[in-house]
């Protein structure tokens, strides 16, 4: 699954029955989902490092960009920076929309919370803190607001999501905090 043929053809028949199987995704999406990874792929390598991320402008303008792709990184359980096509391809099906004919656990309502769990989980204790809200409100707002306002926002979002009130959140207490959000529909790609 090298990089010599950009239209995604040399995938193999195999690869792709199984990815479909696997991921829920349709043969031309993969083959679309090819031709995007050869093309984040500029080097020809057959894998891609958080650095290529950098092509993708969406990443690269947004503040929790750098946040978002060691998110994907973690959840393609990439042991070293490098993520391959069939990784690439898994941590993408989590942002496939949900319909009612071909509903995989990979693109569940579930695994989109997990996913924005994780990426304002900046130490990766298993919780929100009032230093990883101060540091995704920080990336995301700039400089903006001023440090004891990001805590008034913290403390009310603890009084309102922090069920055992041990000042964290943890990821079932996010669920039932963002159960009235457009999870599904804000963490959905369409190809």
């Amino acid at each position: 699954m090298g990089n010599s043929h950009s239209n995604g053809t040399n995938l193999m028949s195999s690869d792709i029955e199984r990815l479909m199987r696997e991921t829920g995704f349709s043969r031309d999406q993969l083959k679309h989902l090819y031709v995007r990874f050869c093309y984040i792929d500029k080097k020809g390598r057959g894998y891609l490092t958080p650095e290529d991320f950098t092509a993708i402008s969406e990443l690269t303008l947004n503040p929790l960009g750098a946040r978002i792709v060691g998110t994907l990184f973690t959840h393609a359980g990439c042991e070293e920076p490098k993520m391959v096509f069939r990784q690439f391809v898994h941590v993408l099906s989590t942002f496939r929309p949900i319909d009612n004919h071909s509903r995989t656990l990979v693109n569940a309502k579930i695994q989109k919370m997990r996913f924005a769990f994780e990426i304002c989980d900046v130490d990766g204790n298993g919780y929100i803190t009032r230093n990883d809200f101060r540091k995704t409100l920080a990336k995301v707002l700039g400089t903006k607001i001023p440090i004891d306002r990001i805590d008034q926002i913290f403390d009310l979002s603890i009084s309102e999501s922090d069920g055992d009130q041990d000042e964290k959140i943890s990821f079932n207490e996010f669920c039932k905090a963002m159960d009235n959000v457009e999870v599904v529909k804000r963490m959905s790609i369409y190809l």
